[in-house]
């Protein structure tokens, strides 16, 4: 009758460890790497505001390269958000949804662009927040929750675990995929004590495992794409201007 009573407690105290295993940020080590993934983006869908200025790298050869521009994006649930992108000689990409509409300073001659606000982040359709050779970041997609996987994944993509790094000074756990296109080929980082991604590296171009042989060589391989996220802050109050649009269409600061 004791043997019973013990396996009976240590049975409810398993199941309630686990339960608080799943609820937490910090309880990663041992998880499957796509379970894993999909609590990441749980992690980014349950967060009200989020904050990250970035490091962007685009070599040409896959290998890392110098900093190619700086990317600063502030981010209030569900749809108010604002992007910077700043290049070396070139004026700075901006995009600003105040919850109403959205403007655009693509920062070239075509001028701003003025739409009505998506939704959801996830919605948004600007190119500044999809192509990443313009700053955008697969990121982004991660706010839609688990249930975006299927749609941030390429069908038939396996998320397998890579080497563990660090990343300014955070632990990580790392995995790798094939992300639909734009993206391609993707390696995150995750840091273990927060569940927060901390560096993303996209290979964009044809998975090479399914380009047929007679065309091997000869399609374009794409960009490397690389981010380092040296800041961030969650669930902190943002400025109130932060998101406000003046008559020029540029973000408040």
């Amino acid at each position: 009758m004791e043997h019973s009573r013990r396996c009976l407690l240590a049975g409810r105290w398993g199941w309630i460890l686990g339960a608080a295993c799943l609820a937490s940020p910090t309880c990663a080590r041992g998880e499957e790497p796509r379970a894993l993934l999909a609590r990441t983006m749980d992690r980014y869908a349950s967060l009200r505001t989020f904050g990250a200025r970035s490091i962007l790298r685009m070599p040409a050869d896959g290998t890392p390269g110098e900093p190619a521009g700086m990317r600063s994006f502030f981010y209030a649930r569900p749809n108010r958000f604002r992007l910077v992108v700043s290049r070396p000689g070139c004026p700075p990409i901006q995009v600003v949804c105040d919850g109403r509409q959205v403007v655009e300073v693509p920062g070239g001659p075509s001028g701003r662009r003025v739409s009505p606000a998506p939704r959801s982040l996830q919605e948004a359709a600007s190119q500044a927040l999809t192509d990443p050779r313009l700053g955008g970041s697969l990121l982004f997609r991660l706010f839609s929750g688990a249930r975006g996987l299927p749609a941030l994944l390429e069908p038939g993509s396996r998320v397998e675990e890579r080497p563990p790094e660090s990343v300014h000074g955070v632990a990580c756990r790392t995995l790798r995929f094939r992300a639909r296109p734009p993206f391609g080929q993707v390696t995150v980082s995750i840091g273990r004590s927060d569940g927060l991604v901390r560096r993303i590296v996209c290979r964009s171009g044809p998975d090479p495992a399914r380009v047929p042989a007679r065309l091997r060589g000869k399609l374009p391989t794409g960009g490397s794409f690389e981010e380092d996220l040296s800041w961030i802050t969650v669930d902190r109050p943002l400025g109130k201007s932060l998101f406000d649009l003046d008559d020029k269409g540029k973000g408040g600061r």
